[in-house]
């Protein structure tokens, strides 16, 4: 068996450039090369189908833990999804549109986004997210579907109001700009966990590469945890080692060193 690998995507994998994020040309042949010789490479994302851009999904990963955890993809099958409960989801929402906030709900394999949330817009224009997966018409089950809500930073009232949501089970994870609101029991590990089990991948086969607090999990429990040059001191303290930053091909480097 040849091992598992398992990429953050935002501040590891992707490097900003002028037309978005991306994934540089060397990481791109690193990968290419292992996966020619058996290794089996998986995106390991906050983000939702529906905000991975064509180039991701062109290069041909060998499957996708997408919304921290709640869908997991093998090639275009879905292995696992976790909703987070139509009721929850619509006792935020209500709030949400009691405050004024700007939200966005991430399901599978499209998210939606009302057309007068224009910051909201605008940040995931800068993001190189796909609008064409981007519904603006509102289905009236969306909340049975809802595997992640996303809201703007608003008021420092509004985003306490936000913060509380970890009593009714949420996870939260602020941004510069936006929160994401997930369910705590769900994450990264636990989609790394779906795939172990379904392929018979001993922990020590496992490798992962991450930078924020989304990745905690996941790197806590494969058998080989990076965390980038330019991770959080969290991720730091728990990793195995530190690689490069990623806009250094850290990840790349790294890769070469242990398996090229």
């Amino acid at each position: 068996m040849q091992p598992y690998l398992f990429f953050d995507l935002d501040g590891t994998l992707l490097v900003y450039h002028e037309d978005g994020p991306k994934i540089t040309d060397h990481t791109k042949t690193v990968l290419r090369k292992l996966q020619d010789s058996g290794f089996k490479l998986y995106i390991a994302s906050g983000r939702p189908w529906a905000f991975l851009d064509q180039d991701l999904i062109s290069f041909g990963f060998d499957g996708y833990i997408l919304v921290n955890g709640a869908c997991v993809y093998e090639h275009d099958q879905i292995l696992a999804r976790h909703p987070l409960g139509e009721e929850r989801v619509k006792e935020v929402v209500q709030n949400f549109e009691k405050r004024g906030l700007e939200y966005v709900y991430e399901c599978q394999p499209y998210s939606y986004l009302k057309e007068e949330f224009k910051k909201l817009e605008t940040f995931y224009a800068r993001c190189s997210v796909d609008f064409d997966k981007i519904k603006r018409l509102v289905p009236a089950d969306v909340a049975k579907h809802t595997l992640k809500l996303e809201a703007w930073h608003d008021t420092p009232e509004n985003n306490a109001y936000i913060e509380s949501l970890k009593n009714m089970g949420f996870g939260i994870m602020g941004g510069d700009l936006t929160y994401e609101i997930y369910d705590a029991t769900i994450n990264k590990a636990t989609g790394i966990q779906d795939i172990m089990q379904a392929h018979h991948v001993p922990k020590e086969m496992t490798y992962a590469f991450g930078d924020n607090l989304n990745d905690l999990e996941m790197l806590a429990t494969v058998g080989h945890a990076y965390a980038m040059g330019n991770a959080i001191d969290e991720i730091k303290a728990i990793a195995d080692e530190v690689v490069g930053r990623n806009d250094e091909d850290g990840v790349a480097i790294q890769l070469e060193k242990l398996f090229l």
